[in-house]
């Protein structure tokens, strides 16, 4: 008896379309020096410049948080976020449509003196980097109350 379904051509390619995929998407979320190694290691310090303008008040924060300023535990955390975001791969300007009293970001991250900003607004702000800018709004806020 024949088979007379249709035959998907995309069938006996789907094996070696799924494996180059992984393959592509193998290093996706790292962040890889040049010569591809991971970026972090413990021994480098990270340096944040963080700026939140607009707003409903159009209120302007800043911070610059270094990693040997932290303790541990924190430092910690922010290599994690930074990582997580794959803040190094990410476009210098993450645009979006403009709305009226959101909130936008620039933020600057500096590793063994390769340096890359970010810019966005909240509601452009990709899923990966939210918890970073999360973390970065809570340090700027600490850093405010103790300097006044």
């Amino acid at each position: 008896m024949e088979d007379h379904r249709p035959k998907n051509s995309i069938q006996p390619f789907f094996p070696a379309l799924l494996l180059s995929l992984l393959i592509a998407l193998q290093g996706c979320g790292k962040n890889l020096g040049p010569e591809g190694e991971e970026f972090f290691r413990k021994e480098r310090d990270v340096q944040v410049r963080f700026v939140r303008s607009g707003g409903l008040a159009g209120m302007r924060t800043a911070a610059v948080i270094d990693s040997e300023s932290l303790p541990e535990e924190e430092e910690k955390r922010l290599r994690d976020l930074i990582d997580r975001a794959g803040f190094f791969g990410l476009p210098e300007e993450i645009p979006g449509p403009a709305r009226p009293d959101e909130f936008r970001y620039s933020i600057t991250v500096e590793i063994d003196g390769k340096q890359h900003r970010v810019r966005t607004t909240e509601t452009a702000a990709p899923e990966q980097l939210r918890p970073l800018i999360e973390w970065l709004n809570e340090a700027a806020r600490r850093e405010t109350a103790r300097t006044g």
